[in-house]
């Protein structure tokens, strides 16, 4: 039913009334030196955490490889 009704509405979703666009996003960019530290920082951190994930994953694959015999 919902099919027939969009093929109805020319593949077009209808607008409700009163609903409103986006017209514009502000932008995510960091103003201040605080900021830009801030998010260099966050950056960094997710690049240590991915680092750990990495040696984790390496470790555990390592056990598994001589659990099974060493392929």
């Amino acid at each position: 039913m919902f099919a027939r009704w969009m093929l109805q509405q020319g593949g077009k979703k209808a607008l409700k009334e009163g609903s409103k666009t986006i017209r514009s996003i502000a932008p995510n960019v960091p103003k201040t030196n605080i900021e830009k530290a801030q998010k260099t920082l966050d950056v960094e951190g997710q690049k240590v955490k991915a680092r750990i994930a990495k040696i984790k994953s390496d470790i555990f694959l390592g056990k598994m490889k001589r659990r099974k015999g060493g392929k």
